[in-house]
C-alpha cells in the first residue's frame, strides 16, 4: 500500500509531462499493479444520470486515506490519478483534473476516456457542491471544457456531452455574475466562442449580462481580456455595441500607455482586436486604427517577434480599407523578414495581399515570395490572395519590358497554381437583373467579362459602342462589399455606403486597366420598386459617366 501511494504521488508530478512511448508503457504497467492492490479500498461505484452521460457518486473512503490532501480513485486512464474530494478549493480541483486529462490525451486512444472522466467529475461537483461554484470556479470549468473538447484527440461524438456540461457551468456563472471579476468574465466569453455556445441561445439576456459584467470591471481589463471579448463577439456574432461594450473597450485602448502592450501575448492581443473589427465587418474609426497600429509598431521597434499577429494585423487593415503610414509598413516588413518564428504559407500570401491593397507591393518581393512558396499546396483563400497580388503588379504599358516580365511571372503562377474559375456559377440574381435591364435598354452588355488578363472577371462589361465612348465595368455590389457602421445583425442589418478594402482595391485595379468603374450598391437597387425606376436609375448613372468622360478628355487636350 505504501509503495502504491508513493508511486501515485510520483505520477501526479509527471502527469503533465510528455512521456516517451517506453516510459508511458512502464508507468502504465506499474500503475495497473498498484490499482490491483488498492482496488479493495474502494466501494462499488453507483451510476447516476447527469449531463446526458453516466456519472459517479463519490465512493466511500477509508479513514486512513481521508487525511491525505485529496482522495485518489482508480482511473479509467492509465498513469492518471484523478482528484475527487470535498472541494474546499474547487478551482484547484478543476485545474488538477484538467491537467490530468491533458496528460492522458498525449495518448490519442485514451482521449475519449479522459474527456468522459473529466465530465464525470464536473457532473459530481455540480450536483453535490453547487454552492461551491463561484464565478472563478465556473469560469475555470468552462475554460477547461473549451481547452479539452477542442483538442484534435477528442472525437466529435463528445460534442453534445460537452455542450450540455458547458451550459450547466454557464448557468452557475450567470447565477453569481455580479461577483465576477474581469478575468473570469473574459474567460467565459472566450470559452463560449471556442465551444460555439451562444449565451442568448441558452437564455435570452445572458449576453447583455456578460457585457455589463465586463464593463463593471473594465478598470482591471488586460489586453488579452479585451481581445478575448472582441474575438468572441466576432465568432458568435454578438453585437458589441449593445450596452456600450465597444465604447468601453475603445476608451480603454485610448487611455492605456504603450508599455501596457509589451510582450508577445499583448502584441497578439492587439492584432486580435483589429482582426475582430475586420471579421465583424465593422467600420473602425481612424483614430482607433491609428492607435492600434502605433502600439504594434512600438512593439516591433522594441524587438517583439510576432509574425502571425503581424500578418493578421495587416490583413485586418487591408480588409477595412485602412492603409498604414509608409514608415510603419517598412518597419512591419523588416520585423517580418527578420522573424525567427517558424515559416507558414498562410502568412506569406496574407502579406502579399495586404501589401497589394496598400499599394506597397514590389515585383522583387513578389518573386522572392514565389520562391518560398514553390512546391507548396495553397488553399483557396491563399490562392485568391496570391492572384490579387499578381493583379496589382500588372504594368499599364503593355509594350514595356516590365509588362513582358510580368506576363512570364503570371504564366509561371498560373502553371503552378491554376485558378479554378466557373464564371457562369458566379452570377447572382442581382447581377442578372441589371444585365437584362441593360439589354432591354439597347446596350450590348457582356456578363462575367474576362478583364483582359484572365485573372478576374467583371460583373457586367459595356465595351465602347454607339451610346458609349469608353469601356465601363459595372459591379453589382452586395452586402459583403460594405462595412457596417451600425452593427445590428439581429434586426435586418443595413450597411453604410462605406466600401471595404477589398472592393476599393478591385476598383483601383480596374481603373488602372482603363475601365470606368460603376458601382451599383444593393441597397440602391433594392429600393427601386418598378422596372421603370430601375431603367431611369441606370440611365442617370451612365449619362453621368459619359459626361465626366468627355470633360476629362477636354481637360487632357
Amino acid at each position: 500500500m505504501l509503495a502504491s501511494k508513493r508511486l501515485r504521488s510520483l505520477l501526479r508530478g509527471v502527469a503533465s509531462v510528455r512521456l516517451s512511448a517506453g516510459a508511458h508503457a512502464a508507468l502504465s504497467t506499474s500503475c495497473k499493479a498498484c490499482r490491483a492492490v488498492d482496488q479493495t479500498s474502494w466501494q462499488q461505484e453507483a451510476p447516476m444520470q447527469h449531463f446526458g452521460v453516466m456519472e459517479f457518486v463519490e465512493p466511500h473512503t477509508p479513514k486512513s486515506v481521508r487525511r491525505t490532501p485529496w482522495v485518489q480513485k482508480p482511473s479509467e486512464v492509465d498513469i492518471l490519478s484523478w482528484p475527487i474530494h470535498e472541494p474546499k478549493h474547487l478551482s484547484r480541483r478543476i485545474m488538477i483534473a484538467r491537467t490530468n486529462a491533458m496528460a492522458a490525451m498525449l495518448d490519442p486512444a485514451a482521449a475519449p476516456a479522459a474527456m468522459d472522466t473529466f465530465l464525470r467529475y464536473l457532473g459530481y461537483w455540480s450536483e453535490k457542491h453547487q454552492d461551491k461554484f463561484n464565478p472563478i470556479a465556473s469560469s475555470l470549468a468552462l475554460l477547461s471544457l473549451a481547452r479539452l473538447a477542442t483538442r484534435p484527440e477528442v472525437p466529435a461524438s463528445h460534442q453534445k456531452k460537452v455542450l450540455s456540461a458547458a451550459a450547466v457551468m454557464l448557468k452557475h456563472f450567470m447565477s453569481r455574475a455580479t461577483r465576477a471579476d474581469q478575468h473570469s468574465t473574459a474567460n467565459v466569453f472566450w470559452a463560449c466562442a471556442r465551444l460555439r455556445l451562444r449565451p442568448d441561445d441558452l437564455q435570452p439576456g445572458f449576453e447583455d449580462k456578460l457585457a455589463q459584467c465586463f464593463i463593471a470591471t473594465a478598470h482591471d481589463a488586460t489586453p488579452q481580456g479585451i481581445s478575448n471579448v472582441l474575438w468572441s463577439c466576432s465568432t458568435l456574432r454578438i453585437n458589441p455595441l449593445n450596452g456600450g461594450l465597444l465604447a468601453t473597450i475603445v476608451a480603454l485602448l485610448k487611455t492605456w500607455q504603450s508599455d501596457s502592450f509589451n510582450g508577445a501575448s499583448n502584441m497578439q492581443s492587439l492584432a486580435v482586436v483589429m482582426t475582430a473589427f475586420a471579421t465583424m465587418r465593422l467600420h473602425i474609426d481612424a483614430s482607433v486604427a491609428e492607435l492600434l497600429l502605433k502600439r504594434f509598431y512600438e512593439g516591433t521597434l522594441q524587438g517583439a517577434d510576432e509574425p502571425q499577429g503581424l500578418s493578421n494585423l495587416l490583413w485586418a487593415c487591408a480588409s477595412l480599407g485602412f492603409c498604414p503610414p509608409p514608415h510603419m509598413t517598412r518597419q512591419f516588413m523588416h520585423s517580418y523578414r527578420t522573424s525567427r518564428q517558424p515559416y507558414m504559407v498562410q502568412h506569406e500570401t496574407i502579406i502579399l495581399y495586404s501589401l497589394a491593397v496598400f499599394g506597397a507591393l514590389t515585383t522583387e518581393y513578389f518573386k522572392v515570395t514565389l520562391q518560398k512558396l514553390h512546391g507548396q499546396q495553397l488553399d483557396p483563400p491563399s490562392l485568391s490572395q496570391l492572384y490579387i497580388a499578381l493583379q496589382a503588379l500588372r504594368p499599364l504599358d503593355s509594350e514595356s519590358p516590365a509588362h513582358k516580365d510580368w506576363l512570364q511571372t503570371a504564366h509561371s503562377v498560373q502553371q503552378q497554381w491554376p485558378l479554378a474559375t466557373d464564371p457562369a456559377g458566379k452570377q447572382s440574381p442581382f447581377e442578372l437583373k441589371i444585365y437584362f435591364t441593360l439589354l432591354n435598354m439597347g446596350y450590348e452588355a457582356i456578363t462575367t467579362y474576362d478583364s483582359d488578363d484572365g485573372l478576374h472577371f467583371i460583373d457586367i462589361a459595356l465595351l465602347p459602342q454607339k451610346k458609349l465612348p469608353c469601356k465601363i465595368a459595372i459591379e453589382a455590389d452586395g452586402i459583403s462589399h460594405f462595412l457596417y457602421e451600425d452593427y445590428r445583425l439581429q434586426n435586418a442589418p443595413h450597411p453604410a455606403t462605406r466600401q471595404d478594402g477589398r472592393t476599393l482595391f478591385r476598383n483601383s485595379v480596374l481603373r488602372k486597366q482603363g475601365w470606368v468603374v460603376v458601382t451599383v450598391p444593393w441597397y440602391d437597387w433594392h429600393g427601386l420598386m418598378t422596372q421603370v425606376e430601375k431603367v431611369q436609375y441606370l440611365k442617370r448613372m451612365l449619362k453621368q459617366v459619359v459626361k465626366e468622360y468627355w470633360q476629362a478628355s477636354k481637360s487632357a487636350v
